[in-house]
């Protein structure tokens, strides 16, 4: 008999269930890997306080947020993608440039659902991390991103 009380707060029972949204995304299985990392991000939430990862969750809920974009859910998608910004804000900071991929996602769909008060300001924050950051953004990304706005 296999005693599951404890399976959630397991690390390894998280590494497989990621493993296996892995596996399910690259054969194009979007449903079940949907599935996948979900049950890993709650099995990462249900470890100890001492044994979280708030930025393997960011990147766990970043991922899910990929998928659900993929597949035309963009609301389920920007849902995600603010629970990525809002660990990794607890970990980093509101102005730590790790939170700027989740904002141009945020953008971009924002930008696709003719959104564009939306989407400007996702874009106007990237900007803002941009031009707070020690180190240099990809000059290609911050001119998508300029061009974007100047589309809006």
């Amino acid at each position: 008999v296999i005693d599951r009380s404890h399976t959630s707060a397991n690390p390894r029972i998280a590494f497989v269930l990621n493993n296996m949204g892995h596996i399910h995304f690259k054969k194009g299985d979007m449903q079940n890997a949907i599935t996948c990392y979900k049950k890993c991000f709650n099995a990462q939430k249900s470890f100890p306080e001492d044994r979280r990862d708030l930025l393997v969750e960011a990147g766990t809920a970043s991922t899910i947020g990929s998928i659900y974009r993929r597949i035309g859910r963009l609301n389920a998608a920007i849902d995600w993608y603010e629970t990525a910004i809002e660990l990794r804000t607890e970990v980093l900071g509101e102005h730590h440039i790790s939170l700027s991929s989740d904002l141009i996602a945020i953008g971009h769909i924002h930008y696709r659902q003719k959104k564009l008060d939306f989407s400007l300001a996702a874009f106007s924050e990237c900007v803002h991390l941009f031009s707070g950051s020690i180190s240099a953004p990809d000059p290609g990304l911050l001119a998508s991103i300029l061009f974007k706005m100047g589309e809006i």
